[in-house]
């Protein structure tokens, strides 16, 4: 009987062991990575923490679904993880970064976020059939 109430109390603990807690602090929810911004680098900055109440043994970051080179990142025992995402890398458009923890007891968490890379110059075309007269005093440029 003892060793019945035992397991069934192991089971318990496993059961509602904590999971790791991640906190993707950058890049932002749906931040806009355009030329204004990557100005002076073109290095975007992933910065998160990772904790949990046990050990965390393994961290995945991944960009799409494909894994990034971990030893391109920096995790320090208070939890702290930090990286750079060279932009210049990865053509414009829309991009899910996802960071994935997995304790000593094989308790995993997620957390992703996205944000677009977008250093493309625009393109303005105006199409008529009509003859028009166009004059530089009549334009804005914002």
């Amino acid at each position: 009987m003892k060793k019945i109430l035992y397991m069934l109390m192991l089971m318990m603990m496993i059961a509602f062991a904590d999971s790791p807690e991640i906190t993707i602090i950058s890049p932002s929810a749906d931040e806009f990575f355009n030329d204004a911004q990557l100005a002076s680098s073109s290095l975007i900055t992933i910065e998160a923490t990772v904790t949990d109440d046990i050990e965390v043994v393994e961290i995945v970051v991944s960009l799409n679904s494909v894994e990034l080179d971990f030893s391109e990142f920096e995790f320090h025992e208070e939890g702290d993880l930090t990286g750079l995402l060279d932009s210049a890398e990865y053509a414009d458009g829309e991009y899910t970064l996802e960071i994935l923890a997995i304790d000593s007891e094989a308790n995993e968490a997620i957390a992703s976020v996205d944000f677009v890379i977008d250093t493309g110059v625009p393109t303005i075309t105006i199409t008529t059939t009509d003859a028009i007269e166009f004059h530089m005093d009549d334009v804005e440029l914002i």
